[in-house]
């Protein structure tokens, strides 16, 4: 996992990197923001067959949330059952 707030790099709740077959699910991602956009509830890269369920994405801040979940290389992922609020893009793959 990657944690961070900070206007000079990417904030991200949860990040999984070649992790095939991962789950992650009911999680609260809250608060991940950044000054030029680029917050990413979670980040799944390199990572076939991933499952991405029951987690609830919000901003309380002024700004959004960039992105809630952001699939990158990662074939057959599936992203089901999230709750979004105050969030930019809610899915980008």
């Amino acid at each position: 996992m990657s944690f961070a707030s900070s206007g000079d790099v990417d904030a991200q709740g949860i990040h999984v990197q070649g992790g095939p077959g991962c789950v992650i699910e009911d999680n609260r991602i809250v608060n991940i923001d950044t000054v030029d956009d680029s917050s990413y509830g979670v980040v799944v890269w390199s990572s076939a067959d991933c499952v991405v369920r029951h987690n609830t994405f919000e901003n309380r801040k002024d700004d959004p949330m960039g992105v809630g979940v952001w699939v990158i290389d990662s074939a057959g992922a599936r992203i089901m059952d999230n709750k979004f609020k105050s969030v930019t893009e809610t899915i980008r793959d």
